[in-house]
C-alpha cells in the first residue's frame, strides 16, 4: 500500500507520480492499489502540472540550482584504418546546459560543438589527443583526451 494514514488537512500534500515504471522489467508500475490521496498523472490532461514539476525553478521556490559541467562520460580512445572513420562522444552534467568545444592536441576545432564529434575518411594527420571542454556560468571543466591512432 505505501503510506500509512495521512490525517489532517492534506491540501497541500502531492503524492504525485508520472511515467512510473518498474526497475526491474521496465514496465508501467500496477498503481491499483496506491492510497486514494496519491494520483498518477497523465498526458494531455496533466500536461500543465507536468511541465511546471520539470522545472527546478517552480519546484524550489523560484530558485535556480547551478552546477559547473561535469564529465560523466569522456571520450574513449579509437583507432581507424586511414580512409575510415571514427565518433568520439562525451556527457556532461551542467546546470545550465554547457556549450561545448572539441579540441586535437590543444587546437579548438572550429564549430565542433556537440557531444559526438565524426572523424571521417581518417588520414595520418587526423590521430592526436582529442579533448573536450564544457562550458556554462558556474564553471568550466575539461575532458580527459582521447587518442585517436589512425593506422
Amino acid at each position: 500500500m505505501g503510506w500509512g494514514a495521512m490525517g489532517g488537512d492534506t491540501t497541500n500534500m502531492h503524492y504525485w507520480e508520472y511515467n512510473s515504471t518498474s526497475a526491474s522489467e521496465g514496465k508501467p508500475v500496477d498503481v491499483s492499489q496506491r492510497k486514494p490521496e496519491s494520483r498518477q498523472l497523465t498526458m494531455p490532461k496533466d500536461a500543465e502540472i507536468i511541465a511546471n514539476y520539470s522545472n527546478p525553478a517552480y519546484v524550489l521556490g523560484g530558485w535556480t540550482p547551478a552546477m559547473a559541467p561535469v564529465v560523466l562520460t569522456p571520450p574513449a580512445a579509437a583507432t581507424a584504418a586511414a580512409g575510415g572513420s571514427v565518433t568520439l562522444q562525451v556527457k556532461f552534467a551542467a546546470i545550465p546546459p554547457a556549450a561545448l568545444q572539441w579540441s586535437k592536441n590543444g587546437t579548438i576545432i572550429p564549430d565542433a560543438t556537440d557531444s559526438t564529434l565524426k572523424l571521417l575518411n581518417v588520414r595520418a594527420a587526423d590521430a592526436g589527443s582529442y579533448s573536450v571542454t564544457g562550458v556554462n556560468p558556474s564553471g568550466r571543466t575539461t575532458s580527459s583526451p582521447a587518442v585517436v591512432t589512425v593506422r
